[in-house]
């Protein structure tokens, strides 16, 4: 048996606190005006799409039972949401790896982004301010591994 460390998705969002004021504990925050074109979301769509559930919910979508088996109009509404988002021009990227993440929220470029812990502990390294900011519609969630059994 072998076990296969796996990632899931970041669950709070880290934001500069020296460059605006906290704002309000839900993922609908990512969508909020303020942060256009300043904002920044996971782009690995296997974790991603249950983020992008967590913060369309808020902005009146539908309720999802199950974010990680969510019905085609959930998905339908969930990619529609980030369509506009992305078109309307709230995001300033779409990060792929850590270090992309530290480096869009160090340099200032990004205020606001879904983050993993060390992420934001590499920022505070740097001396730039950083905090997480918890979120009422996040479980429990982080690294996790998996059992598999070779033949």
């Amino acid at each position: 048996m072998t076990l296969i460390r796996r990632s899931t998705t970041p669950t709070h969002l880290g934001i500069r606190p020296d460059l605006i004021k906290a704002p309000d504990e839900s993922w609908k925050s990512w969508l909020n005006p303020e942060f256009k074109g300043k904002a920044a979301i996971l782009n690995i769509p296997s974790i991603g799409i249950m983020m992008r559930r967590w913060w369309s919910k808020p902005q009146g979508s539908t309720s999802t039972r199950n974010k990680g088996n969510m019905t085609k109009k959930e998905i339908d509404l969930t990619i529609k949401t980030l369509i506009e988002a992305k078109k309307a021009g709230q995001f300033r990227a779409l990060w792929k790896d850590f270090n992309e993440s530290v480096n869009l929220m160090a340099s200032g470029e990004v205020v606001i982004q879904s983050m993993w812990s060390p992420a934001v502990t590499a920022v505070r390294t740097k001396g730039i301010p950083c905090t997480f900011q918890p979120l009422k519609e996040v479980i429990a969630r982080g690294p996790r591994a998996s059992a598999c059994r070779s033949r």
